[in-house]
C-alpha cells in the first residue's frame, strides 16, 4: 500500500513538474530598452527619437495642418510632420517625406487636459484621430496605433505608450537612453498572432473609453 501511494506522489511531482515548465516556455522574454529610443515607423520610412513612457496608454506622434479626407468612400488623414528646428537639422529628414502625408484613419480618441492648463472656455479633452502603422524598436517589430497632435514645443517628435511597447515585447530601464541604436524593419518579419491579438484588445479599450489613461497633455509637461 505504501508503495502505491509512493507512486502517486512521484507522479504527482511529474505532472505538475510539466505544468510549471509548459507556463514557463510559454513567457516569450521581454527585451529591455532605455527611457529614450530611435524608432523606425516603416510607413513614412524614417526614423525618429521618441520617449518611452508606460504612463501613458497610446503613442503620439508630432503632426501639424492635420485634415481628414474623405476619398472613394474612406477616409484618410492628411499631416505634415511636425519637428522643431533642432530635430529637423539634427534628423536631416527629406522635406517631401515630412509634407502632405496621407494614411488611412483608424478612428478618433479623447484625450484628458490638465485643469490647470485650460482657460474657462477651454474643453477638458482634445480629440485626436488615430492612425495604425508599422513600427520597428530595435530588432522588435510590431502594428501599433498612433494619435496625431502637435508636439514640436517637446523634446521628441514620439511618444511611445504602453499599448505600443506591449506589443514590442518591450521593457523600459529609465537609468538608460539609446540602447538599441538605430533600427529598420525586416519584411520577412511579421507580426505574432498573440500582438494581433493584443492590438484588437487595445483598440477595443480604446474604443470603450476614449478618455483610458492616454491623458497625453499631462504626459507631454512630462517630456
Amino acid at each position: 500500500m505504501q508503495i502505491w501511494r509512493l507512486l502517486i506522489a512521484v507522479l504527482i511531482l511529474i505532472l505538475a513538474g510539466t505544468v510549471s515548465a509548459d507556463e514557463h516556455d510559454s513567457v516569450k522574454p521581454k527585451t529591455i530598452f532605455g527611457l529614450h529610443e530611435q524608432v523606425y515607423i516603416k510607413d513614412l520610412d524614417i526614423t525618429l527619437p521618441a520617449k518611452l513612457d508606460t504612463g501613458a496608454g497610446t503613442a503620439s506622434l508630432s503632426a501639424r495642418n492635420i485634415e481628414i479626407i474623405e476619398e472613394d468612400d474612406e477616409e484618410y488623414v492628411q499631416f505634415d510632420l511636425a519637428l522643431n528646428d533642432e530635430d529637423k537639422d539634427e534628423l536631416d529628414i527629406d522635406e517631401e517625406k515630412m509634407q502632405n502625408i496621407r494614411l488611412p484613419l483608424d478612428r478618433h480618441i479623447r484625450i484628458i487636459r490638465r485643469s490647470e492648463s485650460l482657460d474657462e472656455d477651454d474643453k477638458y479633452y482634445s480629440r485626436r484621430p488615430v492612425v495604425n502603422v508599422t513600427v520597428c524598436l530595435g530588432r522588435k517589430q510590431a502594428d501599433i496605433s498612433i494619435d496625431l497632435t502637435d508636439r514640436s514645443n517637446l523634446e521628441y517628435p514620439l511618444l511611445m505608450g504602453y499599448k505600443g511597447m506591449r506589443l514590442l515585447e518591450a521593457v523600459v530601464d529609465p537609468s538608460v537612453s539609446m540602447t538599441a541604436g538605430q533600427t529598420k524593419c525586416f519584411e520577412e518579419e511579421g507580426k505574432s498572432d498573440q500582438a494581433s491579438d493584443e492590438e484588437s484588445d487595445d483598440k477595443g479599450d480604446d474604443e470603450k473609453d476614449d478618455e483610458d489613461a492616454a491623458s497625453e497633455s499631462d504626459k507631454e509637461a512630462e517630456d
